[in-house]
């Protein structure tokens, strides 16, 4: 954690490695998946369970990200909790998934697992209104595990905000996390630094979109996080942890970077041209910076 205190007392970066690679899209705090008796027997049991404890279904990215496999890797990931029904017999159900990182970027499906691979199970996706969380819905008439699976987009988002001021920027607060497999490379995304006074627990967002070649990011791509009283700061900057608050140590001297926080680069061909952008949502406006304006500030 030494890395990232000097960052963020030297407050010298840009932006920039923002976005150092990553590792899990639960980064924001997924809501439940609901199951709702529809009609016949509503007599079952439903079974929430992390997906990184399923005992199927699951392959490693070089970082030790868990995510579906059957898929290239690193492009799609697990988007909250799995469900395991048993007992449906004769009755049908709706099953719902929370899907907060839509308006960010983000595709995604229910799937099942079916004897030794995931299938594409139908599903219908419902915006979210109003800054509600987008939701992912199907029909359910058997039993088995199913669970949502995302994956990028290569759309740009938009945005209902407009955009913040050219002088507007961020200070990355990263700690390198070191790897054993070279064709990788991952840093934890601890919090910012913002030239713009915010108020205490205001939620401030990054996301990144538009990535190519697909799959060369991977983790925490999308998080939000409060911002903390900005003690030794000037009075017209604010700082932010996308850290969940129970993880912020009071010493961290020790600090072992949660995976939710980790961004991953993978060394896959293409990797020399890649291409992405971050964007930073505030209450009141947004800012995208391209990789390569991020390259252009030199850090």
């Amino acid at each position: 954690m030494k890395k990232a205190i000097l960052i963020l007392l030297s407050i010298t970066l840009v932006i920039s490695f923002l976005l150092v690679p990553s590792s899990t899209t639960q980064a924001s705090i997924w809501p439940n998946p609901v199951v709702t008796p529809l009609s016949g027997d509503t007599e079952f049991t439903v079974r929430l369970l992390d997906p990184i404890r399923l005992n199927f279904g699951l392959a490693k990215t070089g970082s030790g990200l868990v995510v579906p496999a059957g898929f290239p890797l690193g492009e799609k990931q697990f988007g909250g909790k799995a469900v395991t029904i048993k007992g449906l017999e004769g009755g049908k159900a709706s099953l719902c998934f929370s899907f907060p990182t839509y308006r960010y970027g983000w595709n995604g499906n229910i799937y099942q697992w079916k004897e030794s691979a995931w299938s594409l199970f139908p599903s219908t996706l419902i915006e979210g209104k109003e800054g509600s969380a987008a939701t992912v819905c199907t029909t359910i008439d058997s039993d088995g595990t199913y669970a949502l699976i995302i994956s990028y987009n290569s759309t740009q988002v938009k945005s209902s905000l407009p955009e913040c001021g050219e002088d507007f920027e961020i200070f990355p607060i990263l700690e390198v996390v070191d790897n054993d497999d070279d064709t990788v490379e991952t840093a934890a995304v601890i919090g910012a630094v913002l030239n713009a006074s915010y108020p205490v627990g205001t939620n401030i967002s990054y996301s990144v979109f538009n990535i190519s070649p697909s799959g060369i990011l991977t983790g925490a791509l999308h998080q939000t996080g409060k911002v903390y009283p900005s003690d030794g700061l000037p009075d017209n900057f604010s700082i932010v942890y996308f850290l969940k608050e129970e993880d912020i140590p009071e010493a961290w001297e020790f600090f072992i970077p949660p995976e939710y926080i980790l961004v991953t680069f993978h060394y896959i061909d293409g990797w020399v041209n890649a291409n992405y952008t971050v964007r930073i949502t505030t209450p009141n406006c947004y800012k995208d910076f391209s990789s390569e304006e991020l390259l252009e500030s030199g850090v």
